[in-house]
């Protein structure tokens, strides 16, 4: 794991407060702090996005040494916490996706995958007032998936989504379309327990670096989340 040797700052742009980093090599990192809910999130869904085969950008568990935690400002400490955390490596260049002016680069694959993939996860989170999206070299990158799992996930959140009136509802509609998605999510979930298995122990606590308090993280949710393309209605709502 790739120690992460001084903190730049936040960034400004994105809802979440993610922080600029270098790694030990000179890497720059957009890294995710507490709460652990939302570290967890991240992980989970990228590695679940990577098997969806979404254009994500590339990500990497790194960590922030003690000597360097006690270094930081109380406010800094307070939103990284110690030792591993949730890191996307920096995509130079980037612009954030526009839809009004954008929407060109996003092939109608790519608006179908991303769609699927939120609804899958319950991340209401990428919509026209944030996209959350990059663009650099005319491709997309997805990034942001710290609010997913919502358990206030509603219809209209569906109906808001960036992509939700621009994608073909005729595949939504399609019977071998469906078979063919339920087919790639359940060869996605057999690695499920991996991925979950490959959580850095020092999320199970809120209170890092000490570490004794357990973190209000429920997995079961997230489970119960991902099973959701078996039930009747999983259809019916998009």
């Amino acid at each position: 794991m790739k120690m992460i040797v001084e903190v730049i700052g936040k960034v400004e742009q994105g809802y979440s407060n993610p922080y600029e980093c270098l790694d030990e090599d000179g890497n720059s990192f957009i890294v995710k702090g507490l709460p652990r809910s939302s570290q967890i999130n991240e992980w989970i869904c990228a590695n679940l996005a990577t098997a969806f085969g979404l254009p994500i950008a590339e990500y990497e568990l790194v960590e922030i040494p003690e000597e360097l935690y006690f270094e930081l400002d109380f406010d800094t400490q307070f939103d990284l916490g110690c030792g591993p955390i949730f890191g996307s490596k920096k995509i130079q260049l980037a612009q954030w996706f526009e839809p009004k002016t954008m929407q060109h680069i996003v092939t109608e694959e790519e608006k179908l995958k991303i769609f699927l993939f939120d609804y899958w996860v319950k991340n209401a989170d990428r919509n026209s007032d944030n996209t959350n999206l990059l663009v650099s070299d005319k491709r997309i990158r997805v990034i942001d998936h710290n609010n997913a799992f919502d358990k206030k996930y509603t219809r209209d959140d569906v109906l808001n989504h960036l992509f939700y009136d621009q994608i073909n509802k005729k595949w939504l509609n399609d019977l071998v379309f469906r078979a063919d998605f339920i087919g790639q999510i359940e060869d996605i979930l057999l690695n499920l327990n991996n991925i979950i298995g490959s959580l850095p122990e020092e999320w199970q606590y809120s209170d890092s670096p000490i570490n004794t308090l357990k973190a209000d993280v429920d997995l079961v949710a997230i489970e119960n989340t991902l099973s959701r393309y078996t039930d009747d209605d999983f259809w019916f709502f998009v």
